[in-house]
């Protein structure tokens, strides 16, 4: 996860931009960028162009403090972030409910429980050591907090 302060393309700025990355081939750098306006991309000349949808724009976002990711068909807590969150949860746990609703991969694709309209939410958790147990977490602000 990294903190870009700013960032300018084509006469677009912008700032506090968060990005999770991968050490794996199918790293997604720069998918967000959709969100700012229209990307053209150019593949003869290598090149790629926005059409932003204003000058300057201030990306600072909130998140849960952790990521999720798929194994085995389950859904699992990924990389920890938030400090007080990982004394809680780790990678490896299975995500087993949201909200009372038991986890459907289908329905996490229609229903995006982690979206921006979710401030908070309640996990059931079954951890990879120990007993199932839930845990209620909460949007952080995230370009400001410090992560170790």
């Amino acid at each position: 996860k990294l903190l870009l302060p700013s960032m300018k393309i084509n006469g677009l700025e912008i700032t506090n931009l968060i990005t999770n990355t991968t050490n794996d081939n199918t790293s997604r750098i720069g998918s967000d960028l959709l969100k700012f306006g229209t990307l053209t991309i150019d593949y003869a000349n290598k090149r790629f162009y926005i059409e932003a949808k204003q000058d300057k724009i201030d990306a600072n976002e909130q998140d849960f403090g952790f990521t999720r990711t798929l194994k085995n068909r389950k859904l699992i807590v990924g990389f920890v972030w938030d400090l007080d969150l990982k004394k809680k949860i780790k990678y490896g746990d299975e995500i087993i409910e949201i909200n009372d609703t038991p986890v459907e991969i289908c329905d996490l694709i229609k229903k995006r429980p982690f979206s921006q309209n979710n401030d908070t939410l309640k996990l059931k958790i079954k951890p990879v050591e120990g007993t199932i147990f839930e845990i209620v977490v909460n949007k952080k602000t995230t370009a400001h907090k410090v992560y170790q």
